[in-house]
């Protein structure tokens, strides 16, 4: 998967399924729930972040919600430097409250993913 690729995929309400910290491999990885217009379910993506650092996360309370939607991704990009992603988050408790966005970012050498891309997902 190229940058331009992630940039392509329409995130933005897609639920987190799991987000995975490997610390001595320096990767992180993140299921994304797709919601797919012709099956009427979700299709599951993997996106593999390889050669981590740079890794900012605030402290999190894991009582305060049920689960969690991408509002939106940034991916930048600065001469001779690793590509820069920040996603920001919707914490969503069942009773359909959202508190405000949680913002994480981190730098990258590659990006990966495994599953497929639901037609409906893709931009332009």
């Amino acid at each position: 998967m190229t940058i331009d690729e992630l940039r392509n995929i329409e995130l933005h309400d897609s639920g987190i399924d799991s987000f995975k910290v490997d610390f001595d491999l320096k990767k992180i990885y993140v299921i994304v729930a797709l919601y797919n217009e012709t099956t009427d379910d979700e299709d599951k993506l993997e996106i593999i972040f390889e050669g981590v650092e740079h890794f900012l996360i605030p402290e999190i309370d894991m009582m305060s919600f049920d689960f969690v939607e991408i509002f939106s991704i940034a991916v930048n990009v600065v001469d001779n430097q690793k590509p820069t992603i920040t996603f920001d988050l919707l914490l969503v408790s069942l009773s359909g409250t959202a508190s405000p966005s949680l913002t994480f970012s981190f730098s990258f050498s590659t990006i990966n993913s495994i599953g497929s891309i639901p037609k409906n997902k893709i931009i332009g």
